[in-house]
């Protein structure tokens, strides 16, 4: 059985070099085989994945990184400020 963003994963590994030179200090965004878009910070790329494919799965990571094969793609809590006194 395959892992959660097997395909994710394989597809940057295969580009690390190229997406290291052409998107330094970016979060980068895969679904599926397809780089879908990079991001000034995590927070706006994980964003940029819910927008896109719901609550996952979806890989967001800083290019040049080491993927690692273990992910999961967390339910995203929106926190409503609420006003005491």
């Amino acid at each position: 059985m395959a892992k959660l963003l097997d395909k994710e994963v394989s597809f940057y590994e295969s580009h690390r070099g190229e997406f290291e030179k052409r998107y330094p200090g970016r979060y980068l965004l895969i679904h599926g085989r397809k780089l879908h878009g990079d991001y000034a910070s995590f927070e706006k790329a994980v964003k940029g994945g819910v927008k896109r494919f719901g609550e996952g799965p979806f890989l967001v990571l800083l290019s040049g990184d080491q993927p690692q094969r273990e992910f999961f793609v967390p339910t995203i809590a929106y926190v409503v400020p609420i006003q005491c006194g």
